[in-house]
């Protein structure tokens, strides 16, 4: 068993595209949402998303940029990247931001929100 190569995944999110780099946790089974796992931020621009995946490909693994949400919480009203896993254990990504009393507000269901990270915004 050994981890497959990052590549770019895509979402609609309100109506707009958005990319992420992902790759396979298990690469002798299907990339379905419970074998892969995420990296990175939004991007909304698959190129430069697709320069992400190649980077990341060539250099040594990084730290982990995915936050629990019972470690820490974003700051409150800042739109992030989160991810979420369904009571059936169904991953899947979205963006949202949390209210003051830590309710998560989304494009789709934020129940079992786990984790986030900040969103980057293309600058080109």
């Amino acid at each position: 068993m050994g981890k497959g190569k990052w590549e770019v995944y895509s979402n609609q999110i309100g109506g707009n595209k958005y990319y992420i780099v992902g790759r396979q946790v298990d690469d002798t089974k299907p990339a379905e949402m419970l074998n892969v796992e995420f990296r990175g931020r939004y991007m909304g621009d698959k190129s430069a998303c697709k320069m992400v995946a190649d980077e990341m490909n060539a250099s040594p693994p990084s730290a982990e940029l995915w936050i629990p949400v019972d470690e820490k919480l974003p700051p409150v009203g800042e739109m992030v990247a989160v991810t979420c896993v369904t009571k059936k254990g169904v991953r899947n990504w979205n963006r949202a931001f949390v209210d003051a009393t830590g309710f998560w507000h989304g494009s789709g269901s934020m129940s079992g929100v786990v984790a986030w990270m900040p969103m980057a915004v293309y600058k080109g």
